[in-house]
């Protein structure tokens, strides 16, 4: 159920970017860092390992995952901007420009340094900025943080520490609490020490029963979208609530008693997740420049939910499907005999 989550929270991501409101689009986001630590972790801890060899192969994985459909975005991006007038797509997106200046190719070339902040830079995909956090953060499980369950408290002391000095001596400004990489800290933190604790939760989930554990851990995510939504801040405190229930939330979807065809299917669904946080604005804005409908309008977001997901197939299809298979021999060539986790982003 973890890859139907995901697929979830790619959507309030569209929805944040293509209607409105625009906030649940961020707690989406650290969702998705929540996960990412804990996968990153299980899979280094029980399908690699943190051996040279064994880092190498994990890496040129990640690779092989992020950047070919990062690349298809890319190319998606600059054939619409060349072929609609001059400034068409870019009135839409400041961000959607073709770069050219040595930073901007570099940044958009390799993702290292894609920052949204705090100009608008040219990012051929727009949230291509949460990939560079995700990619820091990579390094730091894979070095360091996911080897130990001391190592992953520390991390999380020193994520803790990094959101309190933006509290006590950067006046709580959202960029360096969101749009930076050590912004990311926390969630991912979050995510590598609830790797750790997997078993313990796991019992705990068996002794309440999976339903109820489901209950509790989905009201209590849904209650922070409830709270935010009724605060002047939705992004204060619960953006970091949020972290602990999107953890909450994660660990009782990884133990859910699924079925071998919903896991196929949650598979199939949450495999759409990544090219559809990649291609929103795209689409997004294809529609507006055919249709003529204006941005945010119900008709302009319904086309492009549509939009959106026939690109991701077509992704899936072109890229994504055909890399799986290069994949699958980094992963026998590091002798990992275990499959990936079922919808997971390993």
């Amino acid at each position: 159920m973890i890859g139907t989550w995901r697929l979830v929270l790619a959507m309030l991501v569209v929805c944040a970017h293509l209607f409105t409101p625009w906030w649940p689009g961020a707690l989406a986001v650290f969702a998705f860092y929540v996960i990412s630590g804990f996968l990153m972790t299980l899979i280094l801890q029980e399908q690699y390992s943190f051996s040279p060899a064994d880092l190498r192969a994990f890496w040129v994985n990640r690779v092989l995952r992020i950047y070919p459909p990062y690349y298809f975005a890319c190319l998606a991006s600059i054939l619409l901007i060349l072929a609609w007038p001059p400034g068409a797509v870019t009135s839409l997106n400041a961000h959607l420009s073709i770069p050219d200046t040595p930073g901007e190719i570099l940044t958009n070339t390799f993702i290292v340094g894609l920052i949204d902040w705090p100009e608008d830079r040219s990012s051929l995909v727009v949230p291509g900025w949460t990939l560079f956090i995700e990619l820091v953060h990579y390094l730091v499980i894979s070095l360091w943080a996911g080897r130990s369950r001391k190592n992953a408290f520390i991390f999380l002391a020193l994520s803790v520490a990094y959101v309190a000095v933006t509290y006590l001596f950067l006046d709580a400004n959202f960029g360096f609490r969101y749009l930076i990489p050590p912004a990311g800290s926390f969630p991912f933190a979050v995510g590598v020490v609830l790797y750790f604790y997997k078993e313990p939760f796991g019992r705990l989930i068996a002794a309440v029963t999976w339903k109820l554990a489901f209950c509790v851990s989905a009201v209590l995510y849904g209650l922070v979208f409830v709270a935010a939504s009724m605060v002047a801040d939705p992004l204060g405190v619960c953006l970091y609530a949020n972290v602990l229930t999107s953890a909450l939330l994660l660990i009782v979807l990884w133990h859910a008693p699924a079925p071998s065809l919903m896991r196929r299917a949650d598979k199939w669904l949450g495999d759409l997740s990544y090219p559809t946080y990649l291609l929103h604005w795209q689409a997004g804005a294809l529609v507006v420049l055919a249709t003529g409908y204006e941005l945010k309008s119900v008709e302009a977001f319904a086309l492009s939910i549509l939009a959106v997901i026939a690109l991701a197939l077509l992704e899936r299809r072109l890229v994504s499907g055909p890399i799986e298979k290069l994949r699958a021999i980094v992963k026998r060539r590091a002798g990992n005999a275990a499959s990936k986790p079922a919808g997971s982003m390993a």
